[in-house]
């Protein structure tokens, strides 16, 4: 009962902060609202929230679905055309962030390996994974690193894109962008869609896991909903 209690509190609290965050109009309000507001709230009054596991995995296959939703062949052509720069981009972020983890080890006597896997980007879930295969590295280090990481780039990213930046006028809006046309869309389906469609989400996070992929409950349904997008 204490374990629901701290689910419905946790609940509560999230949604509040999602109320906060959509008044004063600061992007993300569902994601950074209830981030900032349930972090806020369990640190300061020390109270053990609980959120079932199973609605992690439930998100992650819907944000799978989501991601693989904006993906269509204009898309993947015009991907095509940028794949040089995009891997040198991705080159040029992991050798910046080893390095920050060789000046954080330095700085702080700890050890090297811990500083720098909790200074890569990548996945929190997947970090953790790494940690229960990997041996001699200190988790306490790696876990707090990267949890800061993920926290500073999911608040302050789109707040400085939206208001110091600013975004691109000309920028063509993507498919589905327009909130009418998405309930347009969802309520042209067909009813066998919403069985079929969730089954087919299902099933492409079952076959990664199978094919031990990591992150399959986001990358199965992604990969899945592109092909059938394109």
């Amino acid at each position: 009962m204490n374990k629901w209690l701290g689910f419905v509190e946790a609940l509560v609290v999230a949604l509040v902060g999602v109320t906060i965050f959509t008044v004063i109009h600061i992007p993300l309000p569902w994601l950074i609202g209830s981030l900032v507001m349930v972090a806020v709230w369990s640190v300061s009054t020390q109270r053990e929230l609980y959120w079932p596991f199973l609605f992690r995995k439930i998100s992650m296959i819907l944000l799978g679905y989501l991601i693989g939703t904006s993906f269509t062949k204009e898309t993947l052509i015009q991907m095509g055309d940028h794949i040089p720069s995009m891997v040198a981009v991705t080159a040029l972020t992991v050798v910046f962030s080893l390095l920050l983890g060789v000046a954080f080890s330095k700085l702080t006597g700890l050890d090297l390996p811990s500083c720098m896997i909790g200074s890569v980007p990548g996945g929190l879930s997947q970090i953790m994974v790494l940690l229960d295969e990997a041996k001699g590295l200190n988790p306490t280090v790696i876990t707090f690193l990267q949890t800061m990481r993920v926290m500073g780039i999911v608040i302050a990213v789109p707040i400085v894109t939206v208001y110091v930046i600013g975004s691109d006028p000309n920028a063509a809006a993507s498919p589905g962008a327009n909130s009418g046309e998405a309930s347009a869309g969802w309520l042209a389906l067909p009813i066998y869609a919403y069985i079929l469609y969730p089954l087919i989400m299902a099933v492409g996070a079952w076959l990664f896991s199978r094919l031990r992929v990591p992150a399959a409950l986001l990358l199965g349904p992604m990969v899945v909903t592109i092909a059938l997008n394109v």
